[in-house]
């Protein structure tokens, strides 16, 4: 079967000046989309030309070479020669990117022609030497003669050629990489890339809305020393001295918390379900990612308590109506720490999927269903995180009056070890809420309420070492107990902790957003709403925050970390579960001394490293790119619009950079009108 290879000379040919046989091609400056020497369309266009020449020639070559060879190796006369060894080599190109230099000369025509003369005459000399090599001294009765070795040599020379052409034009660009590392003195990494936006988000956003770390301490209230701290801190492994440090979020508090009626329901099991009220925070996080997997950011959560305190970490995520779903509990007492890794998951782009969804075999129904599946999706990448103090709660649920079991510490062991391991029911252990009305907060009748609650404990515990289930527990007790006593009480948190400002007055809430709606799990999708119709849907990957099953490590001073494996976490979630039935009487008492964090991911992605990006794109500003889906991601979380998250030093520069975002008077009511129309009555977030 004949099979046909085209080869169009027109680009070639158009690019010689037919009066004097000169080469013109130029690359035209002025051009829109002319970046650098190698990002252009004048160098796009013969990059493609030479990719398809090469091609061609392979094709070619490779048809003759499959024709002949079987009657080449049939042939007495020339059963020894390879064919495959009918090649190019040796010859003389006038493209080469290993004789480029950060200094190159610019030839004359002359110069020019005298390389040009050099290439015919080398591949004259292999035709030649190949020639004698291969063909018979009786080429009338061989297949092989001087014209199919020339035509063969000539092929792969052309391809040669054309791989030289693509090689060179990478060679301008690792040229032009290797200007940028030298103009910023060093290889900007993803952790560079990483520390810059976070520098340069606290310049670009007014002051109350500037990313704060995420670190927060838990405690009764601004005059009492915290329990514990949570945190969730990110690492880049293979960057030099890299550590853990807190991530940045853009935070918004839900007002409501204000409201004691304002509650959040948390899902333990299929039959129980507790109530938390407090504050309610909304955090927005970017994370930055090369197409480098080797580069991703490390992340883990942190969770410490301090000595002789106590503090439950619950791990889930918000269902579509606001309901939290727990998959992970423990607690943290007596100076321990948990480290918890974190595993990030991108989500494709509005874009990706859209031209996934939207392609001419998807038929209305399927894509309903990947509609829905989107929405989905996108629910699942709110992460949740709550804290919930023990100490208040014990005092809650046994009637005793605010802060009388601060000092009280074996008590507190010994109601958790009740609670937990034996499930007493709060009814054996409480005072009576007669007792409890009659007695003052202060003096002698709070230590009357302790007494009463000791002894009811007492008892209990009488009980339970009379009986073979109490024995154990009762040995892990004065263990406890005896390890707790022979510790001083001293900080153990870390330098660096950000106040929890949920846990504050309110009058010293100034300086934090603080706004009404707290339906935090439709945050995703606004935001991906907000991208499409800005034009940076391709920027920002959705991405899902997940608790790793593997790598666990409690720490438990003064033994040494120890491996928490599936076992040993399952315990830790029975346990808490018991615990907060217990505090809650299994949800007919709302626990009020938590805190609710709700984390909301996106991924910033670069297809190569950032360096070679600049160097290859040109035109392209990470910066830029990265500043608008930013913009919009913090004015959708305070349900504002872009100009008023801005920093007011800032705002001519990025009205200009971004003008999108950026109405005009004559237009500014249409856009509004539709703004409001989009997210409702509340703002971005209501």
């Amino acid at each position: 079967r004949t099979q046909v290879w085209d080869l169009d000379l027109t680009p070639l040919l158009r690019n010689i000046d037919d009066t004097n046989m000169q080469m013109i091609f130029a690359v035209d400056k002025l051009h829109s989309e002319c970046r650098t020497p190698r990002s252009n369309k004048d160098v796009d266009s013969m990059v493609i030309y030479f990719i398809a020449m090469r091609q061609w020639a392979s094709h070619v070559r490779d048809h003759l070479v499959d024709c002949l060879a079987p009657v080449v190796a049939s042939t007495a006369s020339t059963r020894g020669v390879n064919m495959k060894e009918i090649t190019a080599d040796g010859v003389s190109s006038p493209i080469s990117a290993s004789n480029m230099t950060a200094s190159p000369v610019i030839l004359d025509s002359v110069g020019v022609n005298q390389v040009l003369t050099q290439q015919l005459q080398s591949l004259e000399d292999r035709i030649v030497q190949t020639s004698t090599r291969v063909v018979t001294l009786q080429p009338q009765q061989s297949i092989l003669r001087n014209v199919e070795v020339s035509l063969l040599v000539t092929l792969s020379h052309i391809a040669d050629v054309a791989h030289q052409y693509q090689k060179s034009m990478l060679f301008v660009e690792v040229l032009l990489q290797r200007q940028l590392v030298s103009a910023v003195s060093r290889i900007v990494n993803i952790s560079d890339f990483s520390d810059y936006m976070k520098y340069h988000n606290r310049r670009l956003l007014c002051h109350p809305l500037n990313p704060v770390p995420f670190s927060y301490a838990a405690r009764r209230s601004p005059t009492h020393s915290p329990e514990g701290s949570i945190r969730i801190e990110e690492r880049f492994p293979n960057s030099p001295n890299s550590e853990f440090s807190p991530i940045e979020t853009f935070v918004r508090i839900d007002s409501n918390y204000l409201h004691p009626v304002t509650t959040t329901d948390i899902t333990l099991t299929a039959a129980t379900t507790i109530r938390i009220a407090g504050a309610r925070y909304a955090h927005s996080f970017t994370a930055h990612r090369f197409h480098s997997s080797s580069e991703n950011v490390e992340l883990r959560l942190l969770a410490q308590a301090r000595q002789f305190s106590s503090v439950l970490v619950l791990l889930g995520s918000l269902s579509a109506t606001g309901v939290f779903t727990t998959t992970d509990a423990f607690m943290v007492q007596n100076k321990e720490e948990i480290v918890v890794p974190l595993i990030l998951e991108q989500l494709p782009t509005a874009r990706e999927f859209r031209g996934g969804a939207a392609t001419s075999w998807v038929s209305s129904d399927q894509a309903n269903l990947a509609q829905a599946l989107r929405s989905k999706q996108l629910q699942s990448t709110v992460f949740a995180v709550c804290i919930i103090q023990v100490k208040p709660h014990l005092e809650q649920v046994l009637n005793l009056p605010s802060e009388s079991l601060s000092k009280e510490v074996q008590l507190t062991q010994a109601l958790i070890d009740l609670f937990v391991h034996h499930q007493i029911p709060s009814n054996y252990l409480c005072v009576g809420p007669e007792a409890a009305a009659s007695h003052s907060v202060e003096g002698e009748a709070t230590a009357d309420l302790i007494a009463t609650v000791r002894g009811h404990v007492a008892n209990m515990q009488g009980m339970l070492k009379s009986s073979k289930l109490g024995a154990t527990s009762l040995a892990s007790v004065a263990v406890t107990e005896t390890h707790a006593r022979s510790h001083e009480v001293e900080p153990s948190m870390r330098i660096g902790t950000h106040p929890s400002p949920a846990l504050l007055a309110p009058e010293a809430l100034q300086g934090y957003p603080i706004l009404g709606g707290s339906d935090f799990w439709r945050f995703p999708a606004r935001v991906e709403r907000q991208c499409e119709r800005f034009g940076c849907d391709d920027i920002l990957h959705p991405s899902v925050l997940t608790a790793s099953r593997r790598d666990w490590i409690k720490h438990s001073p003064p033994s040494a970390g120890v491996d928490m494996d599936e076992k040993m976490r399952q315990v830790e979630r029975t346990s808490c579960f018991h615990l907060l039935d217990a505090l809650s009487k299994s949800g007919a008492l709302v626990l009020d001394k938590a805190e609710l964090h709700a984390l909301m991911p996106v991924t910033h992605f670069l297809d190569a490293t950032l360096m070679e990006a600049v160097a290859r794109d040109g035109g392209l500003d990470p910066l830029s790119a990265v500043e608008r889906p930013t913009l919009l991601m913090a004015a959708t979380l305070q349900g504002l619009p872009p100009q008023e998250v801005v920093n007011a030093q800032q705002l001519l520069r990025v009205a200009r950079t971004h003008p999108q975002l950026f109405p005009t008077a004559a237009n500014a009511n249409t856009n509004n009108s539709v703004a409001a129309e989009d997210v409702g009555t509340d703002g971005l977030m209501g």
